[in-house]
């Protein structure tokens, strides 16, 4: 039987050489595609962690808008830097009439 077997090696030196060779470029193959896979997704990992920071960052920036359009720190401010304060009565507005013009 193994006299056989080694006869059947003999006269398929060639075949048996490209099934292995095959073979070693198929594992070959199966391990860089893996390796790429994991690539991308640790680039997908970071980018979505990049992603969330940026948007806290976001958000705390909408909310120091937020504040520093309030109306008491514009007050504020007007009073301390501009001496301005509110008038003690509603201003007479004045319309215009049609013969002025």
């Amino acid at each position: 039987m193994l006299e056989k077997i080694i006869e059947w090696i003999k006269t398929n030196r060639l075949k048996l050489f490209f099934m292995v060779a095959l073979s070693a470029v198929l594992v070959l193959l199966y391990v860089d595609n893996t390796v790429k896979i994991n690539t991308l997704l640790n680039d997908i990992a970071k980018t979505e962690k990049k992603i969330q920071e940026i948007k806290t960052e976001n958000e705390i920036l909408k909310s120091k808008i937020i504040s520093l359009q309030s109306a008491e720190r514009i007050t504020t401010i007007c009073k301390e830097k501009f001496g301005l304060h509110k008038p003690s009565k509603v201003p007479i507005i004045i319309e215009e009439t049609g013969d002025e013009k």
